[in-house]
């Protein structure tokens, strides 16, 4: 089998000088693990393609063409999405980009491994996802059009509608500093949430190609910053909390409620200081997260085998006996089971 493996920022899509930095050294690392993985399954042949700025290509077990323009890389993704057997694409919803891009896919005739354009339309858009869950009676931050909002009550979380990353993310505690967003932001393409202290965390999970969920990963903290700008520092795994079984409840019911969920998913999770034992969602990334760098380091197993249709198993992978601490930048680093450590806070 021949997988095309398509991340954005790498990919020649778009100049990595103006690329977000944070964005860029995650969908860095992403990649890297993921063609890594799949190229050590039996009968998988991985091609990707790799902007020359960003120097010699690491993986000489992958196959990447060189690209210096975003025309040439278009030609390049669809031609490639055309010619292999199957294509997964790593890219932030910012700015609707994954959906774009696996729109792409499917114009050029390819089969894709992401999840269906219409998944990606409803988890990649917050406000709608908001609606969708609070139809759905699943336990979510309430959210608004920063356009259309009430005054809030502070403090409060501004970030995109659709977005990735903590990319353009603010707490404003006061209503100067709510001002003083509003005026540097696109208020239409924004949302504000009341800001919900509690411990962030996140769940991931393979879904099949009918939606069925095969795979349940364990809990993984997540680390924010604490600066009001809440940016995503990595995190460890596994997350061992006494609300496990309420977190992981929540991920089904949530994952049952929508349709089109296909390969690596990952569910955005918070434990309120308030009342811990009733967990919200946060958001659902229809994607691979970055948690996949820590997942791949506990497991004893290829995790990539689980996103592969021919080669899915309902088997449970088997896990170290360790902590991973992993950074958004790729690094990884384990400490024994049981060791304390900070998660952080977050929205």
């Amino acid at each position: 089998m021949r997988l095309f493996l398509s991340e954005f920022l790498c990919s020649g899509a778009v100049d990595p000088a103006t690329a977000p930095a944070s964005l860029l050294r995650e969908g860095r690392s992403m990649l890297l693990a993921l063609a890594e993985d799949l190229a050590r399954l039996d009968g998988i042949e991985v091609c990707t393609t790799w902007h020359a700025d960003l120097g010699d290509w690491p993986l000489p077990e992958v196959n990447a063409l060189p690209v210096g323009s975003a025309n040439d890389e278009e030609v390049a993704f669809r031609r490639l999405a055309s010619e292999c057997d199957a294509t997964y694409v790593i890219a932030p919803e910012l700015d609707k980009l994954l959906l774009q891009r696996c729109r792409m896919v499917e114009q050029a005739g390819g089969t894709s491994l992401n999840c269906t354009l219409e998944a990606i339309a409803l988890t990649g858009d917050k406000l709608r996802l908001w609606q969708h869950l609070q139809a759905a009676g699943i336990p979510s931050i309430p959210t608004a059009s920063l356009n259309e909002a009430d005054p809030p009550e502070f403090p409060c979380v501004i970030k995109p509608r659709c977005g990735a990353g903590s990319e353009n993310t603010y707490v404003a505690h006061d209503s100067t500093a709510y001002r003083q967003v509003c005026n540097a932001v696109a208020g239409d393409e924004m949302i504000v949430q009341p800001y919900v202290a509690g411990t962030p965390c996140s769940i991931a999970a393979f879904f099949d190609d009918h939606s069925r969920m095969t795979t349940l990963l364990p809990p993984a903290a997540q680390h924010l910053s604490d600066d009001g700008r809440l940016k995503y520092l990595g995190g460890h795994a596994p997350f061992e909390t006494p609300q496990a079984d309420a977190l992981t409840d929540l991920v089904l019911s949530a994952a049952k409620s929508i349709g089109g969920l296909r390969g690596y998913v990952g569910f955005d999770l918070l434990l309120p200081y308030a009342a811990p034992q009733q967990p919200m969602l946060v958001e659902i990334n229809p994607r691979l997260t970055t948690s996949y760098l820590g997942y791949r380091a506990l497991s004893r197993d290829n995790l990539a085998a689980w996103l592969l249709p021919q080669s899915r198993t309902t088997n449970a992978p088997r896990w170290r006996h360790a902590r991973v601490t992993f950074g958004p930048d790729g690094t990884i680093a384990d400490s024994p089971a049981g060791t304390a450590m900070t998660s952080g806070t977050g929205p």
